[in-house]
């Protein structure tokens, strides 16, 4: 079995992601549409440092296959348990979380993503 047969059968919980489309002008965050995408969510408590250095204790590991940026948005969950509001705005959902640090991981020789790690 190849690695990214296995990586894709590992995947197997629903979440829904907003991507960070940047500031809102207005002291917080705009986001793109929700995408529902299957991920690997281990559940694990860890301090660890994010892509800037700085100490944040982690509440998941999340596996994907998604490419995606720190403060980005997840929600383990279906989009359609979601109202119209919560999915145009991740902050009115509970537990969702911001994606506080990618590691991501290339084949040799080509420049897509193998293996794409966030930390919430």
């Amino acid at each position: 079995m190849s690695l990214e047969l296995l990586l894709k059968k590992v995947r197997q919980h629903d979440a829904v992601l907003w991507k960070y489309a940047g500031p809102s002008g207005y002291g917080g965050s705009k986001y793109d549409s929700p995408k529902q995408i299957k991920v690997r969510w281990m559940e694990q408590a860890e301090v660890l440092s994010d892509n800037n250095g700085n100490e944040f204790v982690s509440r998941a590991e999340i596996i994907l296959a998604e490419d995606v940026g720190r403060k980005s948005r997840i929600w383990l969950g279906k989009l359609d348990d979601l109202t119209e509001d919560q999915q145009s705005n991740p902050m009115q959902v509970e537990n969702s979380y911001e994606i506080k640090r990618i590691d991501k991981k290339t084949r040799l020789g080509r420049s897509d993503y193998l293996l794409i790690q966030a930390w919430i």
